[in-house]
């Protein structure tokens, strides 16, 4: 952030709820909100003032890697306040970047580009003065401001007075990666109104050529944004094939619990900063991408070397009229089915209107979706609907850590609350059932996806804004743990257990199966159960009333098996249809399963616990092979 001077006499003491503290500029403010959190807060005038749905537009996508907007009036902007120098002021202090640290900044600004894009939108000013370095990655400034770029970071079709589209985006990121790798504009205007070339040097090789395609003249002739993100990462195609992207360890028993860490303590043998910048993240969100397959409730396992079997199942009439979901936050590619009786309600899921791309949406308090995110957003609407926590899985492209942007849906407030750094990624978010605390279980990828592992879980409190990283595996069990086939490697998600003093996960008994440990909040196993299968469900594993959990694994069949948590009996057998899977339970008495409707469409059925098929809850349109993020809360 710029100096901050004392705000001029002349200037307001505050502009709608925020007090005004300081100036940053013309026109440009730091302030305070009323719940005291700082933000910065921009006047325009009229001829520049943003246009009012563009700016609700960029308030609801929350885009991970751009300022959140906060608030706004008549003639003015909050946004998040962000720690830390612009580019252009780090270039000036510290000089142009070169290697691994251009490259992460460049593919850090695209990844957020290509996420506005995802979601409709443009940044509309893209440049070195408009990207703040903060403590958790770059932050992109997307105010909505109207006003023109100055004369030499404007495109050739804003500096002819032509229309202007996310092309213009492209255009101002190539600028500004000439900008930190040389500390100057790639084009003199002298220059660019009589040849049109662009000054590249120092940069060399693909990311040279890239810049150079971005900066064509004609907006056409430049990629569009997933391209570029695409070429940058150098694995193209492979983009829609993704979900969801310290201190000294301590064991497991009981010592495990410490604040999140940047990184494990000091580098890994033979490695270098450079090499760890260079591991591909798409390898290791592909190998995510398998892990959420098998836990999120994506499909029933079998035991390993176990014949399959598909039982027959009994479908039953829904006996409803189909519910379009409709504005507010109209949401293509879903169909709901809901009653007003139902115990839980569909709160956030995954869709494509145009069978190419999927988009996360989540449930509005007052009723309908917004669009929070792309393919790559993970989005979980806690218990009672205080809370909405979103969780950006491509994170390893725009910054060392992952954070966690949470919104107070009674006062509207957004904030991030940082995660784990490189090489852990954190999946499979759950919320405590009093709707107070975030669950996520942690991976750690730093062997290489081939031989990541089950570190331990990282909890994250939103009242108090931080994360807590809970490890649970010690070096004599990650050594165990990738000794064993892979076949034979317990994966899955930890899961509260009803009461929120504890969590749930898989593990490899010595017999080579999988059973079920239950832990408490410190990482010390309390209870093994052998003999159940893995825990499973894309939600909640334990039933409304916590009497019974689900498992998989149990069966040679593909089936659901019910434990009395209690006593570790078994209640019951639910036959499954291979490719189906469990999402949650409805009541005490039925669970919500998936089953696929040809390729591209996902319904969530209601299903007694013989297997019989009753309602259909929900229906949305896939892109196949995407695993199903469907996620249903109790009213």
């Amino acid at each position: 952030m710029p100096t901050v001077a004392p705000p001029d006499p002349g200037d307001p003491a505050a502009l709608g709820p925020y007090r005004l503290t300081g100036r940053l500029g013309e026109a440009a403010y730091t302030a305070v909100s009323p719940s005291g959190e700082r933000v910065v807060v921009k006047r325009f005038a009229a001829a520049a003032r943003p246009d009012p749905a563009r700016l609700e537009a960029l308030r609801r996508a929350a885009v991970v890697g751009a300022a959140l907007v906060v608030g706004s009036g008549p003639d003015y902007v909050a946004t998040e306040h962000v720690d830390g120098p612009s580019l252009e002021e780090d270039v000036a202090a510290a000089g142009p970047r070169s290697g691994p640290a251009l490259h992460r900044l460049a593919i850090a600004t695209m990844t957020t580009i290509a996420a506005l894009h995802r979601a409709g939108l443009r940044a509309g000013h893209v440049r070195p003065d408009r990207i703040v370095l903060g403590p958790d990655g770059p932050r992109l400034l997307c105010d909505g401001s109207a006003a023109p770029n100055p004369p030499l970071w404007r495109s050739p079709e804003e500096a002819a007075g032509d229309p202007v589209g996310p092309p213009a985006d492209v255009f101002g990121w190539a600028a500004t990666v000439v900008y930190a790798a040389s500390g100057r504009a790639p084009f003199a205007e002298e220059e660019r109104l009589a040849h049109g070339a662009a000054n590249l040097d120092p940069l060399d090789g693909d990311l040279r050529q890239l810049v150079a395609d971005c900066l064509a003249a004609e907006p056409g002739a430049r990629p569009p944004a997933e391209e570029v993100l695409l070429r940058l990462i150098g694995h193209s195609g492979a983009l829609d094939t993704l979900i969801p992207a310290g201190g000294e360890t301590t064991s497991p028993a009981g010592a495990g619990v410490r604040e999140a860490p940047t990184r494990p303590s000091g580098p890994r043998s033979g490695e270098t900063p450079a090499s760890r910048a260079g591991r591909s993240w798409l390898t290791l969100a592909a190998a995510g991408t398998a892990i959420a397959l098998v836990c999120g409730g994506a499909a029933y396992a079998l035991t390993p070397r176990q014949a399959r079997q598909t039982a027959a199942v009994t479908t039953a009439e829904t006996g409803t009229t189909p519910v379009t979901a409709a504005s507010p936050g109209a949401t293509p590619g879903l169909t709901l089915h809901e009653n007003p009786s139902d115990p839980v309600v569909l709160t956030s899921y995954h869709a494509t209107a145009d069978g190419q791309v999927e988009l996360a949406y989540a449930r509005l308090p007052q009723g309908g979706f917004e669009v929070v995110g792309g393919d790559t957003a993970l989005a979980e609407v806690s218990p009672g609907g205080r809370w909405l926590a979103v969780l950006n899985s491509l994170h390893m492209a725009e910054s060392e850590r992952q954070a966690i942007v949470f919104t107070d849906r009674r006062t509207g407030e957004r904030f991030s609350v940082a995660g784990l750094g490189t090489p852990y990624l954190s999946q499979g978010a759950q919320w405590s059932r009093d709707g107070t605390r975030l669950l996520l279980t942690v991976y750690d990828y730093g062997k290489g996806a081939d031989k990541a592992y089950p570190a331990g879980f990282l909890v994250a409190d939103p009242a108090t804004r931080r994360a807590r990283f809970v490890q649970t595996a010690n070096s004599e069990d990650v050594q165990a743990y990738l000794a064993l086939p892979e076949s034979s490697r317990a994966v899955g998600y930890f899961r509260w257990t009803p009461d929120g003093t504890g969590v749930v996960s898989a593990y490899t008994t010595p017999e080579g199966v999988f059973g079920t440990r239950v832990w408490d909040l410190s990482g010390r196993p309390l209870r093994s159960m052998h003999w159940t299968g893995s825990p499973v469900g894309g939600g909640d594993v334990f039933s409304p009333s916590g009497r019974l959990f689900a498992t998989t694994g149990c069966e040679r069949r593909h089936a659901l098996c019910l434990w009395d948590a209690a006593t570790g009996e078994r209640a019951g057998t639910i036959p499954a249809e291979k490719g189906g899977g469990l999402l949650g339970w409805y009541d005490e008495e039925h669970v919500i399963v998936s089953e696929r409707v040809g390729e591209d469409r996902v319904r969530a059925v209601v299903t007694d616990l013989e297997g019989r098929k009753g309602r259909v809850l929900a229906e949305v349109r896939k892109v196949p092979g995407k695993p199903i993020q469907l996620s249903f809360t109790p009213r």
